[in-house]
């Protein structure tokens, strides 16, 4: 039982120190969701869609690790807080730094925060 823990506790250490989040306020402030909750996912432009924007959210990974479902949901988690119902992704980006020896890459994600108008 130690063992599992202390494996979970080490791994959530890794998981935290390659993802890091910010959040930007474009619009008015909502009440924070509840857990339970359900956040919209869009990934591709949706001309169509109807909302007020809240803010802007960033997700960034260095290490490669992290995939796109535990990305996605970091920002529905900051998406909640901030009263969002929707994500929409804007953009992605990957930028190298290093020497000939040792490179490392570091992924952005952009998300619009947004509330839906429901007409």
């Amino acid at each position: 039982m130690k063992k599992t823990i202390l494996i979970s506790f080490v791994s959530m250490l890794l998981l935290s120190a390659c993802m890091s989040t910010s959040f930007i306020y474009t619009g008015y402030y909502h009440e924070p969701l509840k857990d339970e909750d359900y956040i919209k996912i869009v990934i591709d432009d949706n001309r169509d869609l109807k909302y007020n924007e809240i803010g802007i959210i960033e997700v960034r990974e260095s290490l490669g690790t992290v995939d796109f479902a535990q990305i996605v949901n970091k920002a529905c988690d900051i998406a909640k807080v901030k009263g969002a119902d929707c994500i929409i992704l804007i953009n992605r980006s990957t930028s190298y730094s290093g020497t000939a020896d040792a490179i490392s890459s570091t992924n952005q994600y952009l998300f619009k925060a947004v509330k839906l108008k429901h007409e």
